[in-house]
This record gives structure tokens, C-alpha cells and sequence, in this order.
């Protein structure tokens, strides 16, 4: 038998906005097999932004057969998702719709109405989701409004994650992390909140039955064709976000994971739910003690990707030549709010925008600006936080924008004290939650390291610039 097979592990899933990833680790924390699929966001018509559940279903099948065919079964399977995401489903179970994500602006002109309301804010206040399109409140008030025919025809509204599991086990189960994301649930009761589900004109039993995130699951329907014991347990788990500070481990005062992939995030842990009078930043649920506060924003991968994809080039060229303009990029600043924006602003009608364009300015310098831009939209969710009283001392590092050295050496000017973390943070706090469900012993698994970068630079005078363009 292949010695894999004899090792006991535990298999962490993370379904993302852009591929799903399937990682075995051994039970030091150590991974040992793994398997991704990629895919691109639907864009039906401008502001929308779709996926088809379906085909992210099956990409979870196949990443899964193919790490089970290398570690056998598992000590167990635990499950991370990305967050606002909403679906339609009528009384057969069947979609009504494709999966209507976060970065879905559709419902911009009900959230801008509600935003500034008595009402806006009492939602907030109980459900921890800021006033915008990327909440499935948000998604449902414009169905009702503007889709009405399926609105009726639902019989449940549920996220990704919710889809998946009916799949896999013919229930409709949410856990309280992905529940906190959906502006419908009641942060300090942990259950829906009734004043806020008539108003959005739906019925509690729309909505899957809550459970916490280390609920366990048996008798997977699709065991066999995933090649593992039906009674393997799969764990619920949580959202994508929270679980990445539990996977970066940013869970001390003071320390905050800073995820920077498609879109980013600066989170960090609390024993109770925060409320910024300005309805800047959001709290969410991580497990059964603890909540996740802090702010996202939309531009990060996905603004360099459009960069490259609509300027040309490669990165790894582009990068070469920017590394040679001088911070500030010769006067360039770039507004990453390509799809609007959200922490502080929470404005989905932002757009992005290239100010003080010379006619020296080369693609290097625009280049370059996109990297500064961006590191100042997530330097500037830490400023919010800092002005809520939220210290942040350091951070911890994680998203696929980390392999570059330039934006890394931005970053890290800006935040001063980052340690990167080596694993993929969400599918590494799916194993964590995974573990701690299943009783497995969670010591000392932690690999990060510091980065200091190679030269001291002062970008205080561009961060300030930034922000005052926002200003005019």
C-alpha cells in the first residue's frame, strides 16, 4: 500500500471566487496532497457578476477523487466558502438561477437608497453586514423588486456553500459564518432575525437550518464516486474570511490577517461584535465564541489582472521595469475601485481612475501605480480600524498577491511588521476547525515567516494623496 495512504490526515476544501482548492494534510499540519480547479466569473450584463454552481460542484468531485486517490480515506473533510453569495431554489431543488456572488452589484441603487436610513442601520447594528449589493439581503430585495416571477417561485434562498452540502447530503444546512454574511442574521442571538426577514418579505423556513461550524456530517451521497467511506464526517466549517485568521493564526490581540488575492481583507479577532457608527466595517461569526471585525475590499488580483489583461505584457516583465521607478511612481497615482469599492466607502457606484498622467508617464509607471494603488486601498482599511479604536500591531500575510516581490515590498513599507503565511490561510483554517471538531490535537502547526523588505521607503506623502482624491 502507497505509504501515503497509511498516514492519517485531514482534507481542508476551500471553495473561492476563482478556483477551488482541495489540501490533505498529515495531522502536523503538514500538506501532503492537494488539487485545484480555476474558473472565471460570469458577466451576464454590466454590474452583474454570476457562477454556476454546478460546474464549481463538480470541480469539488474531481479535486477531491484526485486527493483521495493519493492519501485514502481521511480523518476527516472540512469546508471553507467565500461569503454573498445567493442562489434561488424552487420546491424540486433545483436552481432558478446561477449563483449570484459578491462582487454583484445589481441591487446598487436599493442599497444606496437604504443605506442612509433608521432602517440601514438597524440592520447593521443587528446583523453585522454593512448597507451594500455584496449582501444577499441586498441580492433579495432587488429579486423582489425587479424579479418577481422568481422571487415566487422560490422555495429556499441559500449560498454556495448551502448548495454544495444539499448535493452531498440532500439537507439544507448553513453554518453561523456564512449565515453572519448574509445581512439577515442576528450576530448577538446567532439565528435569523425576523424584523429583518419581513422586510425583506421572506419566511424563516426560505432559509436553511443554522448550525455551528464544527457541525458533522455523515453519509456523503457521493462517496463512491469520491472513492471514501460514506461515514467519513465532513465539517461544515465556515466562511472563507474569518477562517483565515484562525488558518494565518491572527487571533491575538493586536495581530490581523491581511488576505490579498482576487479581492482583500484585514480582519481581526473579537470575543464580541463591533459596530462603527459609520458603517465602515463589518463583524461576521468564526466560531462559537469568537467574531471576525474588519473591513474588504473589491480591487486587488482582480485589478492587476485587469491591467495586464487590457494593457499587455507579463507580469514578471513589468514588474522587472517597475522596480525601477521610484516609489510614488513619478506622480502617478492609481484609484483601484475598478468595481466599486467597499471599506470605507461602501459605494458600489465607485469607479477606478489613473490621476496625474504626464506625457513621460510609461507603462512601467502605471504598473507600478497599480500596485501602490492597491496596497493603499488595504492600508486604508487599517486606518479605519486604528480610528475605531482597533489596534493592529502586525499582520499576517496571506493571498496569492504575495508572490509579488514589489507589491510585497510596498506592503510592507506600509504595514511595517508582516509575516507571511505560507499556506493558503482558508483551506489551512478549514483543517483547523476540521481538527478541533473531530478532537484531533492542534499544537504548534504554524509556518510563517517575517518579511522585511530589502529597502526603507516613505509612502505617508502618496497614502495621503490617495485619500485626498477621494475627498474631490
Amino acid at each position: 500500500m502507497d505509504k501515503l495512504k497509511l498516514m492519517r490526515c485531514l482534507i481542508g476544501v476551500d471553495i473561492g471566487t476563482t478556483r477551488t482548492k482541495v489540501v490533505a494534510y498529515d495531522l502536523e499540519g503538514r500538506r501532503i496532497a492537494d488539487a485545484e480547479s480555476r474558473y472565471t466569473v460570469r458577466i451576464p450584463q454590466k454590474g452583474w457578476a454570476e457562477e454556476d454552481p454546478d460546474l464549481i460542484f463538480r470541480a469539488i468531485l474531481k479535486n477531491l477523487k484526485k486527493v483521495i486517490e493519493i492519501v485514502g480515506n481521511p480523518e476527516g473533510i472540512s469546508f471553507s466558502c467565500a461569503m454573498h453569495s445567493l442562489i434561488p431554489i424552487d420546491d424540486r431543488g433545483e436552481k432558478l438561477s446561477n449563483a449570484i456572488i459578491w462582487m454583484d452589484n445589481r441591487g446598487s441603487k436599493i442599497s444606496a437608497n437604504l443605506k442612509n436610513t433608521q432602517m440601514g442601520m438597524e440592520i447593521y447594528k443587528r446583523t453585522g453586514t454593512p448597507i451594500h449589493p455584496m449582501s444577499p439581503l441586498l441580492k433579495i430585495l432587488y429579486m423582489r423588486e425587479r424579479e418577481r416571477e422568481t422571487f415566487e417561485k422560490t422555495f429556499k434562498f441559500i449560498s454556495l456553500k448551502e448548495y454544495i452540502f444539499h448535493k452531498f447530503f440532500g439537507s439544507y444546512l448553513v453554518d453561523q459564518s456564512i449565515a453572519s454574511s448574509t445581512g439577515l442574521f442576528n450576530i448577538r442571538h446567532r439565528k435569523w432575525d425576523m424584523d429583518v426577514l419581513d422586510f425583506a418579505g421572506i419566511r424563516e423556513d426560505q432559509l436553511s437550518y443554522v448550525v455551528p461550524t464544527n457541525y458533522i456530517l455523515k453519509g456523503n451521497l457521493y462517496a463512491k464516486k469520491i472513492g471514501i467511506d460514506p461515514q467519513i464526517p465532513f465539517v461544515i466549517g465556515g466562511a472563507d474570511g474569518p477562517l483565515s485568521n484562525l488558518g494565518s493564526n491572527a487571533i491575538d490581540p493586536g495581530i490581523a490577517a491581511l488576505n490579498a488575492g482576487t479581492s482583500g481583507a484585514l480582519r481581526v479577532v473579537s470575543s464580541s461584535p463591533f459596530i462603527d457608527p459609520k458603517m465602515r466595517l463589518f463583524t461576521y461569526i468564526l466560531d462559537e465564541k469568537n467574531f471576525v471585525i474588519g473591513g474588504a475590499v473589491n480591487n486587488v488580483g482582480v485589478a492587476l489582472d485587469w491591467f495586464v489583461r487590457t494593457f499587455g505584457g507579463k507580469i514578471e516583465n513589468l514588474e522587472r521595469m517597475a522596480e525601477k521607478i521610484p516609489a510614488g511612481s513619478n506622480g502617478l497615482i492609481f484609484l483601484p475601485h475598478i468595481t466599486g469599492e467597499r471599506t470605507p466607502y461602501w459605494n458600489s457606484e465607485m469607479n477606478g481612475s489613473f490621476l496625474g498622467i504626464r506625457i513621460d508617464h510609461k507603462r512601467s509607471d502605471f504598473f507600478r501605480a497599480v500596485l501602490e494603488g492597491i496596497a493603499f486601498s488595504l492600508y486604508e482599511i487599517k486606518e479605519t480600524m486604528e480610528e475605531n479604536g482597533i489596534e493592529i500591531k502586525e499582520v499576517h500575510l496571506s493571498g496569492g498577491m504575495s508572490s509579488s516581490k514589489l507589491f510585497m515590498e510596498i506592503l510592507g513599507n506600509l504595514f511595517k511588521k508582516i509575516y507571511i503565511f505560507k499556506e493558503d490561510s482558508s483551506t489551512f483554517g478549514a483543517f483547523l476547525i476540521g481538527a478541533k471538531a473531530l478532537g484531533i490535537d492542534q499544537k504548534d502547526l504554524f509556518r510563517y515567516e517575517e518579511f522585511v523588505p530589502e529597502k526603507a521607503e516613505d509612502y505617508s506623502r502618496f497614502f495621503q494623496i490617495y485619500k485626498k482624491n477621494h475627498q474631490n
